[in-house]
């Protein structure tokens, strides 16, 4: 629409760009707009803890690998039959150094007992809980008497594959059962170092070759299959064994 006659002309204000003007919606006056970091600059730090997250995730697939695939218990077995000698070697150390283990040991036999050879090396009734069983393993063993035998470990596998260790915490009487299934009371032989201010205990002379046993709780349906007798992982010796009543 034209306008009207003598109307003067109405013109627009021409409006200059401020240049401290911020850049963008929200961002108050003179200040310069936010510069894009770019998607590197924004993740640098993921990135460089990146190669720390994979060794991680590497060192807990391959401690998995370990543990599922190859077992980190006794499996570096010797196999022998009752009444067969197994010369038994193995390197291991303390904090007094490096050792060599050598002994001689002899599975003679397994069956039920209602005893157990307490702290003293004397049979005593055994009081156990219900639903269990008590089985003595029979062993011949010979070593120097400076070998450090402590640290002894024997367990019994039954025929469906549950393994049940030398232990008296479940045994409710005698209240202290022998120390360990390997040795005889008061002939344990040179003591190991398992900390660095560890005082020598008393010495118990051993003589050179000694028979003792080991009481084992199991379940009271288990029928024993087979001893293991170990010190250190991996090795083990196992026996294949049938009870005898």
């Amino acid at each position: 629409m034209a306008p009207a006659a003598g109307a003067a002309a109405i013109s627009s204000p021409t409006i200059e760009p401020d240049p401290n003007a911020g850049g963008g919606p929200g961002i108050p006056p003179n200040e310069p707009a936010p510069r894009d970091r770019g998607w590197w600059e924004r993740n640098k730090w993921g990135l460089i803890l990146l190669p720390v997250a994979i060794i991680v995730a590497v060192a807990a697939s391959s401690w998995a690998m370990v543990t599922f695939w190859y077992g980190d218990g006794p499996h570096d077995v010797t196999a022998a039959k009752v009444g067969e000698s197994v010369d038994f070697r193995q390197e291991w150390q303390d904090f007094n150094g490096k050792h060599t283990r050598e002994v001689t040991v002899t599975v003679t036999g397994i069956a039920p007992t209602t005893v157990v050879e307490n702290y003293d090396g004397e049979d005593e009734e055994a009081v156990t809980p219900g639903g269990t069983t008590l089985w003595r393993v029979s062993m011949d063993l010979s070593a120097d008497p400076e070998q450090i035998l402590v640290g002894c470990h024997v367990d019994v596998i039954d025929t469906e594959g549950r393994e049940f260790s030398f232990e008296s915490i479940h045994i409710k009487k005698p209240l202290v059962a022998k120390v360990s299934p390997c040795l005889n009371a008061g002939e344990r032989g040179p003591d190991w170092k398992l900390t660095e201010g560890q005082k020598p205990s008393e010495p118990e002379p051993r003589p050179e070759k000694w028979s003792t046993v080991a009481d084992v709780l199991m379940a009271e349906d288990s029928v024993p299959a087979r001893v293991r007798i170990w010190w250190e992982t991996p090795k083990a010796i196992e026996v294949p064994i049938s009870p005898t009543s």
